[in-house]
């Protein structure tokens, strides 16, 4: 699957002996799992069940794969999102939780113990997307002067005439604006990364 989609953030929920037809041991559902982190993206995060007694083995895996930002989510006390209070009724589940260092409470249309730690997983997610919105926040990208924007200084006076008015006839036929930018580099980041900021 990681050869189709290349995830920004990887969950795995959870890692129990189910499916051992297919795998020898635990061990191996849990290396298994932690194929998908080969396809995050650079600068990506998985989040994980620090209850879950995988998680060293996830969290190691994670780290030879390139994610370098890894969010625990549980009871466990060294939890980013963590589970304080579980209140099941017969319809819902009210929670109270620490996500990275914030108290919450909310109420799931739905009882059950794992679905509450999913939600945490869920909250981590979120979190982090926001956080990796953050981080490309302090991405800088050249001031919009034209149709051709050479901040790295790499094309002759002639060249970019020539782009300039390609563009240009290109406006004027399609309606469509196009600008060619060059950046002297990506500040840590892909081309993927960059360009879609």
């Amino acid at each position: 699957l990681t050869t189709l989609v290349r995830p920004q953030i990887a969950i795995v929920t959870t890692v129990e002996p189910v499916h051992l037809e297919f795998f020898s041991s635990v061990e191996e559902i849990a290396d298994a799992k932690a194929e998908i982190f080969t396809g995050v993206e650079r600068g990506g995060a998985a989040i994980l069940n620090r209850d879950n007694a995988q998680f060293a083995r996830l969290k190691r895996l994670a780290s030879e794969a390139g994610v370098s930002r890894i969010v625990a989510f549980g009871e466990n006390k060294q939890a980013d999102a963590r589970l304080l209070k579980l209140a099941m009724q017969p319809e819902s589940s009210t929670i109270e939780a620490s996500i990275c260092g914030a108290h919450i409470a909310y109420k799931l249309g739905a009882p059950g113990r794992h679905l509450a730690m999913n939600s945490l997983a869920v909250l981590a997610a979120c979190l982090t997307v926001f956080a990796l919105g953050a981080l490309g926040a302090e991405l800088t990208f050249p001031a919009l002067t034209g149709r051709v924007v050479d901040a790295a200084g790499i094309l002759t006076p002639e060249q970019r005439g020539t782009l300039e008015a390609k563009l240009k006839a290109h406006e004027d036929k399609t309606s469509d604006q196009v600008v060619v930018a060059t950046v002297p580099n990506l500040q840590g980041t892909t081309v993927e990364d960059y360009a879609n900021r």
